[in-house]
């Protein structure tokens, strides 16, 4: 494609200009640097091979849909054909039932909303079970690492995963847990009459749960409007705590093909429109973090497109922003590079290893 723009590396918040662009560059290997007074803007974009690296113990979907398989034929319409149909991939299976087809009679509809209830209470606790192994066990201390630097830097963090490891590690560090979400999740407790109150200092980074959370709950109708509600990772699953929500369903959207229904939660739209707005377009560098950009996730391709538009050149026919992938797969980063590469300059370097991500963290935080 010719020449390429210089590119810009990242060292504590300084910037620096490499020429040419390289793929392999590092955050702390441009020579001859030339210091701005600018800073860059940082996004992140996590995944589930994120969770993965804090944990060994946390389930990919491949996993996850093997851990399902115990709950074939404990509702009406669950069975191992549906089961096989979907291929290994529990986000699959949930999108099957969740989104009715226009084939669909009122019956058949009826019976598959049931059954996705049945999969979302089996994705939320056998992702709690699998997040209490994985304290118990140790998680990442790459992990903390980079959640300290997220704090210090005031980072915006996407995450398609479900899990609420980033709020186990943030509590460590006394921030509560709606302290961290750009739109308002209402603590399940004051159903009750009582309240928790957040952390002394709420300053810190944002997180933009764009998939849901398995600690979040929602009305069981399809009320585009209801509170949604959540629940402290340590009070999930308490018998004392679970009167609070006895009467939702949790929230968790799978990926899905288009922008469909379980997207239009006004809540949803608006931490999907503020990640765009605040976290894509407000951003130089985008680093995704076990995320594969899934065929699926039809809505999400369509955020990382628009999230291009940058604040600098917001009619640029050419990349402007620098897309870092980590991940175990270096195919993951010719996805990217397929699908993006004509908006973003898509890096590989952390990718193809177990430890891209130890030694993307290292590199990031500058040890």
């Amino acid at each position: 494609m010719g020449d390429s723009p210089p590119s810009v590396c990242f060292v504590d918040k300084t910037l620096y200009e490499v020429r040419p662009q390289d793929p392999h560059a590092t955050f702390a290997g441009a020579r001859n640097p030339t210091r701005s007074t600018n800073s860059l803007t940082d996004t992140f974009l996590l995944g589930a091979g994120f969770s993965k690296a804090v944990s060994n113990q946390m389930p990919t979907m491949k996993e996850l849909y093997n851990l399902l398989e115990g709950l074939i034929g404990q509702a009406d319409g669950f069975n191992r054909e549906v089961y096989e149909y979907a291929s290994g991939n529990a986000e699959t299976l949930l999108s099957y039932y969740a989104i009715p087809g226009p084939h669909d009679d009122p019956v058949e509809a009826l019976r598959k909303r049931r059954v996705t209830a049945l999969i979302e209470i089996g994705i939320g606790e056998t992702i709690r079970n699998k997040e209490t192994r994985a304290e118990l066990s140790g998680l990442n201390p790459s992990a903390n690492i980079l959640l300290e630097k997220w704090h210090q830097d005031r980072s915006h963090i996407l995450t398609t995963n479900y899990d609420t490891l980033v709020e186990r590690i943030a509590s460590q560090h006394d921030l509560f847990y709606t302290d961290l979400f750009p739109v308002p999740i209402t603590n399940a407790t004051v159903r009750d009459g009582g309240a928790i109150l957040g952390s002394e200092y709420p300053d810190t980074f944002t997180l933009y749960k764009l998939h849901g959370s398995t600690a979040w709950y929602k009305s069981q109708n399809e009320s585009t409007s209801d509170s949604i509600y959540g629940l402290p990772h340590n009070l999930v699953g308490d018998p004392k705590y679970q009167k609070f929500v006895a009467d939702k369903r949790r929230f968790i959207v799978p990926p899905v093909l288009d922008k469909s229904s379980l997207l239009n939660h006004e809540t949803i739209r608006n931490l999907w429109s503020q990640a765009k707005q605040k976290a894509l377009i407000q951003a130089d560098n985008i680093y995704v973090i076990g995320y594969s950009l899934p065929e699926t996730d039809i809505a999400m391709r369509t955020l990382l497109w628009e999230g291009t538009r940058t604040r600098y050149y917001p009619n640029s026919p050419t990349p402007t922003k620098s897309l870092y992938v980590v991940d175990i797969d270096n195919q993951v980063a010719r996805r990217f590079k397929n699908i993006l590469g004509a908006y973003y300059h898509v890096y590989d370097r952390f990718t193809g290893s177990h430890d891209m991500f130890d030694k993307f963290v290292a590199e990031y935080v500058g040890q």
